[in-house]
């Protein structure tokens, strides 16, 4: 895979992806806690693109600065527990959630069927 192209599995989404898996096992926690059945995790990401002058490294070759298109994104994760939801899509059917005691964290296990 090309790591230079842009999607969420940019290096530069690293920190997010991390934050954000880390509010998924938050929220998965809270939800056993209370006893919940749904919870809405959102992911807002704000992109800015601006036009950034870059000098020259050495004074001789003052020809060769240059502007180039910055990028800055901005991201916020939020999570809510609900008593009421609305959903227009699903995951694959045939998996289960559990607790890994030993990791302390929610892993999902695809289901046998049993013959």
């Amino acid at each position: 895979m090309n790591t230079n192209l842009l999607s969420i599995d940019n290096e530069i989404f690293n920190t997010m992806r991390s934050e954000l898996n880390a509010v998924l096992q938050h929220i998965m926690m809270e939800m056993e806690k209370r006893s919940a059945k749904d919870a809405v995790i959102t992911l807002k990401l704000d992109v800015f693109k601006r036009e950034e002058y870059v000098p020259a490294v050495d004074t001789y070759m003052s020809d060769r600065s240059t502007t180039v298109d910055s990028l800055k994104i901005a991201y916020k994760i939020t999570s809510t527990i609900q008593s009421k939801s609305e959903t227009k899509g699903y995951t694959p059917n045939g998996y289960m959630v559990e607790y890994d005691t030993i990791n302390e964290c929610f892993r999902t296990k695809k289901l046998k069927v049993l013959k």
